[in-house]
């Protein structure tokens, strides 16, 4: 059967989101990870990702981030991570940002299926370090789940929902955001993958209820 291959699987599932798309909402991301595992326990990552519109002049976001991580048990998991962020708005300028994240995370497997669930309180602040700026940091809960298949060594599929719930402002309480994701990873060693995934990001309960299409390609290597 088609649906038991991962490749068909994946072509089929990026020429219907493809179809979706609009040229207007499309995103197109590139990131790269490095991983350093300390010990059985502990690593640390390093990312970066860049993020750009058909039409780059419109939006183009990037950013740094490192992270930490530690191994709790068998199922769960933690990380805090630092990111630096440079947005450019409508006027062609870049608008510096910082976030902090903390995460716990759920796994459980089952065969060749892996489910995950993964809360993430998240503070992010506008501006340059050490300067005063009058917009007020923004406190988020994100909750995402995530449900992967892995048919061999080298392939996998999986897909995820993301819900974005403001701690604090206008609107406080209610999800304002929905992140739907499906993607396809190739691994080629222990120490290398890349990682192939279409998302729809969904603002909801926002004067502008805009929808984005990502089109993104992460690599991801691991110092062994």
């Amino acid at each position: 059967m088609i649906f038991r291959s991962p490749l068909i699987l994946t072509l089929l599932s990026l020429n219907y989101f493809f179809a979706l798309a609009q040229q207007d909402d499309f995103v197109g991301l590139a990131s790269v990870r490095i991983i350093q595992p300390i010990n059985n326990l502990w690593s640390v990552q390093y990312a970066t990702q860049t993020m750009f519109n058909q039409n780059a002049q419109e939006l183009w976001i990037g950013f740094g981030e490192f992270s930490l991580h530690r191994k709790l048990s068998n199922h769960f998991s933690t990380g805090l991570y630092a990111r630096g962020i440079a947005t450019r708005d409508i006027e062609n300028r870049y608008q510096p940002r910082q976030a902090l994240f903390h995460t716990i995370s759920y796994n459980y497997s089952k065969k060749s299926w892996y489910f995950n669930f993964r809360t993430r309180n998240q503070i992010t602040r506008f501006g340059s370090l050490g300067e005063s700026v009058i917009k007020e940091s923004r406190y988020y809960s994100r909750n995402k789940l995530s449900i992967k298949k892995r048919w061999n060594y080298y392939w996998s599929n999986s897909a995820a929902l993301e819900l974005f719930l403001p701690l604090n402002g206008l609107r406080k309480g209610r999800i304002d955001q929905m992140r739907y994701t499906v993607n396809t990873a190739f691994r080629f060693n222990r120490k290398q993958h890349v990682t192939l995934y279409y998302q729809l990001q969904q603002l909801i309960n926002q004067k502008r209820n805009n929808r984005y299409f990502v089109f993104g390609l992460e690599y991801t290597f691991t110092i062994l």
